[in-house]
């Protein structure tokens, strides 16, 4: 006391008084705390001790309990820190150490040290307890047996936690994962690497009582335990938890609120039907329920462990070949590392498994716009000996006219599609693939294959045969369309297949999902209950042609415009005001007549009879440019009526600052690629011509070694059925000046200030 008392600079005995109050409070809580140490550990007040002394007990019965020093702030009575440190205000002398009260000391304080639970009843001092054993950096952990509808494994309870976690191989193969809807990060912002949520029933120590709880599916290397149960599990209403020398799980007669601090609650958008794109103009009684079926018939639904509808997929090749080996290509040591991920992931979920065919492609790793590497392997020299399956696309002219009159409309798509496809086992070993891991083959049919699509058209066709059948649905390739002129007809029609879906465990990619919508757009088209048009996007690039600003900017819309002149009658007529601006020695002037002809002519390109309807029956070609400024190209099939090309569609889109550097033929090759993506669902699955202007275009695709960003287009390309053609620029006008024009940007994604930009920029007026 003399030394306590002598480190304080007193100049009032009251001052003095108070500190030897103080030190004869803090020696007999020091006493009481670490003066028998036995005791402590026997006492029920001491989660933290008793848990210790389990613990220890359990690895060797006959050791005593560990004694442990716990320092403590004298200014606040915390074990996080010393009072030196101490980020509290400093406590009055002789104050209560619970509530900071001078008129008591701590032992006759009725204050509890509960900071987290607010307004609990009785039942709710499992919190209180916890809270106050909280402070040492231990988790209190209990084992129980979660035995669930499928499966039984062990779990551990974390109140800390506020979802609930399942390691991957704990969950059985034939339980279906789906998609996370949001990202998850621990106390310390770190990301947790989340696979999937399942929903199921939990039942812990036999009790006559099933939960229902979310799991967030996490990789193997993540905790412990195989199952960590958290706050969804804790505050469930119809158990009730309770601590004494171990934890007692029975069945809450009673309903006591229970609640918790949501400051540590994580945004875990567990529910996948919060995420569904539903018609905002319905009532929300009918939202809700468009999102209880979706969660009963497809979320939650019991999912067979085989697939009702078995289809495997066969490769034929030509009998003159030889088998086709590549010897693995070299790649750096982050990308090896990054590939040992994708393997190992593949390998997890049985789409490939390790090889010894005679048989092997090379691979190329794609970056994603994220950052990511996606795995693609070249069978370019497997599609050149593959006997092509010719199963026929749907026609879209056929699924139009089913449209017709229809009010609301589904639109489902699916996930990873061609993956639903299980490859014969005779014809596994001509998919295989070289790493410098070693040899594997693809068990599942792959992207990137010549007959993937036919073969996925076929196999989604036979599961929806019924409702395909009874005109109940439209499919194309990995698009389902429930259209109906009633809102209870689509939903009744939507059960259905889902319940086919859950059947053939076929997955949704909600991200491009709507439900219950009055305008679409579907194949091109704008659909909804006035009509069928034309999807704008398909034509804006005529729309939005700028207004000739000199006579280079005229004459090259004159050639685009003469292409199709033969469908627009008298057009040199129509013309003759632009034709003059051409004439030597004439100043420019575009005044009205100009600019009545300029729009009178772009309103014949988007109309009929120049702009035809598509069709996959009629003979295709993808006309392609590129300049410096901005790639362009038209889709033109041969009508039967004239034996001659009609313009379908028009797609134009302006040169990044990083694309401007490309070399000439490397634009010519991005030109092909852009107009691919824009017009994919018109050209998947069936052979066209790839109509260009470069002929070392044609070469470089045949080439084994190109660089980099020329294999990824490769790959790209592979999946189609073409054949390229070069024709002099000459013939090539049409799409030349959809490339040249330097103020146009034709992009699905622009934004309000992009498009207000461009549309200023190209408005006389301004």
């Amino acid at each position: 006391m003399v030394t306590y008392l002598l480190s304080k600079h007193h100049t009032e005995t009251d001052g003095m008084f108070d500190d030897i109050l103080t030190y004869e409070r803090l020696y007999k809580m020091r006493t009481t705390l670490y003066g028998s140490n036995k005791q402590t550990s026997s006492s029920n007040s001491n989660l933290f001790i008793k848990a210790s002394a389990q613990k220890n007990e359990k690895n060797n019965s006959s050791l005593e309990p560990k004694q442990t020093l716990i320092k403590r702030c004298f200014n606040c009575y915390s074990t996080a820190h010393t009072i030196i440190n101490c980020p509290e205000p400093k406590r009055k002398p002789g104050s209560c150490f619970k509530c900071g009260s001078t008129e008591h000391q701590q032992r006759d304080c009725k204050m509890k040290i509960n900071k987290t639970s607010r307004g609990t009843s009785e039942d709710s001092t499992m919190m209180i307890e916890i809270d106050e054993a909280s402070n040492p950096p231990f988790m209190l952990g209990i084992d129980v047996m979660c035995e669930t509808t499928r499966w039984t494994t062990d779990a551990l309870i974390d109140t800390g936690s506020p979802i609930s976690i399942i390691k991957e191989n704990a969950v059985p193969k034939d339980v279906i994962v789906i998609p996370p809807s949001s990202k998850l990060s621990g106390i310390n912002k770190s990301p947790l690497k989340v696979l999937g949520v399942i929903n199921t029933k939990v039942s812990v120590n036999n009790l006559p009582v099933d939960l229902n709880i979310i799991f967030y599916v996490v990789d193997n290397n993540t905790m412990n335990y195989n199952c960590l149960l958290g706050r969804n599990f804790v505050n469930n209403n119809l158990i009730k938890l309770t601590f004494d020398k171990n934890l007692f799980i029975e069945k809450n007669d009673s309903y006591n609120e229970f609640i918790v601090d949501d400051i540590m609650l994580i945004d875990t958008g567990v529910s996948n039907s919060l995420q569904l794109d539903i018609n905002s103009d319905l009532c929300a009684d009918m939202q809700e329920q468009v999102k209880v079926i979706f969660d009963k018939h497809y979320t939650n639904a019991v999912r067979p462990i085989e697939k009702k509808f078995q289809y495997e997929m066969e490769v034929k090749l030509t009998k003159d070949h030889t088998p086709i080996y590549f010897q693995p290509r070299r790649m750096s040591y982050s990308d090896k590392e990054k590939l040992k991920v994708i393997i190992d992931e593949l390998l997890t979920n049985k789409i490939i498994r390790p090889s010894f065919s005679p048989y092997c492609s090379p691979i190329v790793l794609v970056k994603k716009k994220n950052g990511n590497l996606r795995l693609c392997v070249d069978f370019r020299e497997l599609n050149k000996v593959t006997i092509k399956d010719r199963f026929p696309l749907p026609l879209i002219d056929d699924h139009l006219d089913m449209l017709k009159d229809k009010k609301y409309f589904t639109r489902l798509d699916l996930k990873n599609a061609f993956y639903h496809v299980k490859v014969h086992n005779d014809s596994v070993k001509y998919l295989s693939f070289v790493t410098p891991m070693g040899q594997f083959e693809y068990t599942c049919m792959p992207f990137g294959f010549c007959n993937s699509p036919a073969i996925f058209m076929r196999y989604i066709n036979n599961i929806f045969y019924s409702l395909v059948n009874s005109n109940k649905i439209l499919i194309y390739l990995d698009d389902i369309l429930i259209s109906t002129e009633t809102i209870d007809e689509n939903i009744s029609i939507l059960i259905e297949v889902f319940d086919i879906m859950t059947e053939n465990h076929l997955q949704l990619r909600l991200d491009k999902c709507s439900f219950l919508q009055t305008k679409i757009h579907y194949l091109g088209y704008e659909i909804s209950h006035k009509g069928i048009t034309p999807n704008p996007d398909n034509v804006d690039a005529i729309h939005s042609f700028p207004i000739p600003k000199n006579v280079k900017e005229v004459h090259s819309f004159l050639g685009l415009a003469s292409y199709f002149r033969r469908f627009v009658k008298n057009f040199s007529i129509i013309a003759k005001p632009l034709y003059d601006l051409l004439k030597k020695n004439q100043d420019f002037v575009f005044g009205e007549d100009q600019l009545s002809t300029f729009e009178k002519i772009k309103s014949f390109l988007t109309s009929p009879p120049v702009l035809c309807l598509y069709s996959p029956l009629l003979e295709t070609e993808l006309h392609c440019d590129a300049s410096q400024l901005g790639f362009g190209s038209v889709l033109v099939q041969k009508q039967k009526h004239d034996n001659t090309f009609h313009p379908v569609f028009y797609f134009s889109k302006r040169t990044t600052e990083c694309e401007t550097r490309y070399h000439s033929y490397e634009l010519e090759c991005l030109a092909i690629i852009y107009a691919l993506k824009r017009f994919h669902i018109y050209l998947q699955g069936m052979p066209f011509t790839i109509v260009t202007d470069c002929d070392s275009l044609r070469l470089t695709l045949n080439k084994k070694d190109i660089c980099p960003r020329i294999m990824r287009w490769a790959l790209f390309l592979q999946s189609y059925d073409y054949k390229v053609v070069h024709r002099p620029n000459k013939q090539m006008c049409h799409v030349d000046a959809l490339s040249r024009v330097q103020n146009i940007l034709i992009l699905e994604a622009n934004t309000f200030e992009q498009v207000l930009s461009i549309k200023q920029s190209t408005d006389p007026q301004i």
